[in-house]
This record gives C-alpha cells, sequence and structure tokens, in this order.
C-alpha cells in the first residue's frame, strides 16, 4: 500500500535535508584540518626562532668588545702634550682654583686599573692592598694641590720649559714623568724661576694626566 502524497513528499525532505548537514559537517572539518595544518608551521618556526642561539662570530660586536678593551687603558680628559697640560695648570694656579687642579690628575679607576697594575708593589707576594696605595696618593695630593694654591696662587706665569727633574720611565703601557717642574717668567716683573706645582706626570698613548702632587 502506497503512503500519502504528503506523508512521501516529507520523508524526501528529512533525506535531502540529512544528505547537506553532512556534506556541510564534512566541509567545516576540513576547513578546520586546512586552517590547523597552515598555522602550526608557522608556531614552529617562530619557537624555533626563539629559540636560536645568538651568533658570537657577528664583526660588530666584536668590535665594540674591542672598544670597550682598549678604553680601559686610556686616559679620560687627558691633555695631547705635557706643555698643554702645565699651560692649563698656570692658568688654574693664576685663578686660585684648587679644583681645577685636582681635576688634571688620574682618577682612581684609572689609577687602580691602569697605573698601579705596572708597580712593582703590584707584584705577587706584596701584601698591601691598592687600596692603600690610592688613599694615601690621594690624601697627599690633595693636601699638596692646595699647598701650590697657597704659595703660588694669584701669579700670573709664563711657560718657559718642562722638566721632567728625575727623568722619564717607561713601563709596559704608558710612561711617567718623574718630579716634574715648570720653568717660568712672571709677567709682572720678567722674573725667572723653577717651581714646583705637581709632582710626576703619566702618559697613556699620548695622553698626559697629573699623576701626584707633592705634600
Amino acid at each position: 500500500m502506497r503512503a500519502p502524497l504528503a506523508t512521501r513528499m516529507t520523508m524526501t525532505l528529512l533525506l535531502l535535508s540529512g544528505c547537506t548537514g553532512g556534506s556541510t559537517s564534512a566541509k567545516v572539518n576540513a576547513e578546520k584540518h586546512e586552517a590547523t595544518s597552515h598555522s602550526e608551521p608557522a608556531v614552529t618556526s617562530q619557537a624555533v626562532a626563539s629559540q636560536a642561539p645568538v651568533a658570537s662570530a657577528d664583526p660588530g660586536a666584536q668590535a665594540a668588545t674591542a672598544t670597550v678593551k682598549e678604553a680601559r687603558h686610556r686616559l679620560s680628559g687627558g691633555f695631547p702634550t705635557i706643555r698643554a697640560l702645565a699651560e692649563t695648570v698656570l692658568e688654574a694656579l693664576k685663578d686660585r682654583d684648587t679644583g681645577a687642579l685636582t681635576s688634571f690628575r688620574v682618577t682612581e679607576r684609572e689609577y687602580k686599573e691602569v697605573i698601579f697594575p705596572e708597580f712593582p708593589q703590584a707584584k705577587p707576594g706584596n701584601n698591601v692592598p691598592v687600596d692603600f696605595h690610592w688613599n694615601l696618593l690621594n690624601l697627599k695630593s690633595l693636601k699638596g694641590a692646595q699647598d701650590s694654591v697657597d704659595d703660588l696662587g694669584g701669579q700670573d706665569f709664563e711657560l718657559m720649559d718642562v722638566i721632567a727633574t728625575k727623568g722619564i720611565a717607561d713601563y709596559a703601557t704608558y710612561r711617567i714623568w718623574n718630579k716634574v717642574e715648570l720653568k717660568v717668567r712672571r709677567k709682572m716683573d720678567g722674573k725667572e724661576s723653577q717651581i714646583r706645582v705637581f709632582g710626576s706626570v703619566v702618559e697613556v698613548d699620548g695622553d698626559f694626566k697629573i699623576l701626584s702632587f707633592p705634600s
């Protein structure tokens, strides 16, 4: 017995609906798989890139490191010649500027890292720490700079010559002009004399700074 026409049409619509739904679901699953297959390599690539080691043979990085190492063995604010240093010292002396005089000295870092390591006192077996040597030198130099201003400050001198009275000592990476004195002419009356304003001078890579002031 055949089903009524209305019943057959309903069954047909249900069958068609089932087929369409299955096709749509498969299409969605396929799209999800395709999206996953495209996105996974990008994430993996990013992760690998983030874990990749930094190259150590970068010429720029090596050059920067070399520059830092070289800078540690130079003097900051040094003078190009010992005469330029001496002339500037005489100007500070005329102005009675003790602060300027002391600023022409080597710094604590320069003394400890550049100068002292080549002194005999730094050799193995000498138990006196570098801090002791620096503190002693610093205290004497501060007093010596003030003594120079008290004795010679306010006078206007013309520089004639720079004399290392105890000679020049060569070390591995620098040289020291020992017990420096200045031959000068006083501008007020033309009187010539030889004065001692500072002690020794250190020369590093063509830069000059005062190592100490006498006290």
